[in-house]
């Protein structure tokens, strides 16, 4: 399954500023008035964008999966 790491956040105002080093939900990929994009899960369970240079796209599996769930509190 992939997943994205977030490994910075270049807009202070974005949900993920104070997250970085999460894991969380990969959902695509696309282009908005932002520049390129990746679509995620916030905690609160809402289809959000992650600004591309800010995360990286990784592979989990397995348990992995169920952790991340877990460690993010996302709705299931």
């Amino acid at each position: 399954m992939k997943a994205l790491k977030i490994l910075k956040c270049s807009d202070p105002l974005m949900w993920y500023s104070e997250r970085i080093g999460a894991i969380v939900p990969f959902l695509g990929e696309d282009v908005d008035y932002k520049g390129p994009i990746y679509w995620s899960r916030d905690s609160g369970g809402y289809k959000n964008i992650i600004l591309k240079g800010d995360a990286e796209l990784i592979d989990i599996e397995g348990n992995e999966v169920n952790q991340l769930f877990d460690q993010n509190n996302y709705p299931q």
